[in-house]
């Protein structure tokens, strides 16, 4: 029965003539309720701004069983990251996903140093390009990264919150984490 194809009726227009297709195959799968994941970029001037979004969030539709690496490699791909001072000889900087800890459905006012947010990935961070569109360099790296997770299994839900930080220079050529930088700066006032 899998090599059974469904009749459609939609238009296919060419640019000599309109056609009909005769088959769609069963093998393609349409997923019809896909989670809903919001994704902040971390604003590396105010790493701990109030409220639900930094400078510019987005939603991105994903399934549960959807590896993790092709969120993070969406992400990557959408959100406008400001990378001219983020980069390293090599035109790449480094990227890491944190999740908001909500108990019961509330997000508590703080946890840790870094309030209600937690490291996504156990791994410390990937490499993002800077000056390139061609992401198939870092498929392997982004699949490390995510420790070959899904959605589901990393503990993501439909309308999870994420946030998306990279790393900013020193002047000392070195790279340092907003997050980080803030928490140690509010630990010594």
């Amino acid at each position: 029965a899998d090599d059974e194809s469904v009749e459609v009726s939609s238009v296919m227009h060419d640019d000599s003539e309109v056609r009909y297709p005769e088959a769609i195959a069963k093998s393609v799968r349409v997923a019809t309720h896909p989670w809903i994941i919001h994704c902040q970029i971390c604003d590396p001037q105010q790493p701990y701004r109030r409220g639900d979004l930094g400078p510019m969030s987005i939603r991105v539709m994903v399934m549960p069983d959807q590896p993790l690496w092709r969120l993070f490699a969406e992400i990557v791909a959408r959100l406008p990251i400001i990378l001219s001072k983020s980069s390293d000889s090599n035109c790449e900087g480094r990227a890491r996903l944190w999740r908001i800890a909500s108990v019961n459905g509330k997000v508590p006012n703080a946890g840790s140093r870094f309030g209600p947010w937690t490291l996504l990935c156990k791994n410390p961070y990937a490499e993002i390009p800077i000056s390139t569109s061609n992401y198939g360099k870092y498929k392997e790296q982004w699949q490390s990264y995510c420790d070959q997770h899904s959605i589901q299994s990393i503990g993501l839900l439909d309308g999870t919150r994420v946030m998306f930080e990279y790393v900013v220079p020193s002047k000392d050529g070195s790279f340092s984490w907003p997050r980080e930088a803030a928490a140690k700066a509010t630990q010594l006032r």
